[in-house]
């Protein structure tokens, strides 16, 4: 799995990014967003990762690489929402946010992205699969026609 963590990162970070965008995009059309819009970036990413892994290796992620890629996951999704948190805190003067709680309250968010994160990359591998299997049955009835 090591000669994949590079590739993988930069994947899931640009997949984050350009979900990022589109969520912003079409809830900034249709007028309606909430928190759990926040997450859809997250998710597709991991999802994507777990396809990627697929089309790498040609297999779905063991349980362990799955959890080794929920871990790349939550690690760049955390160093890419870093810096608004230092936002939040430097644009709070009046210390209406402690900042032991907002770390508290990150941690635990980390926590959970984690495991979601582990469930949308065995997503992901499966989907691959199936697709892959499909491809390929496809594939076996369009030569057995040819003859």
């Amino acid at each position: 799995m090591s000669g994949h963590v590079i590739p993988l990162s930069l994947r899931f970070l640009w997949v984050f990014l350009a979900a990022t965008i589109g969520v912003a995009l079409i809830t900034g059309l249709i007028g309606f967003g909430s928190a759990g819009t926040s997450m859809v970036p997250f998710w597709v990413a991991a999802m994507d990762i777990g396809t990627r892994f697929h089309h790498r290796t040609g297999q779905r992620p063991t349980p362990g690489e799955a959890w080794q890629l929920a871990s790349l996951c939550t690690a760049v999704a955390c160093l890419i929402s870093a810096p608004f948190v230092y936002l939040v805190l430097a644009a709070d003067p009046g210390g209406a946010f402690s900042p032991g709680l907002l770390m508290g309250v990150a941690a635990g968010l980390a926590g959970f992205m984690f495991l979601i994160a582990r469930v949308f990359v065995w997503l992901g591998g499966r989907n691959a699969v199936k697709v892959a299997e499909k491809k390929a049955q496809k594939e076996a009835r369009d030569a057995v026609q040819q003859f």
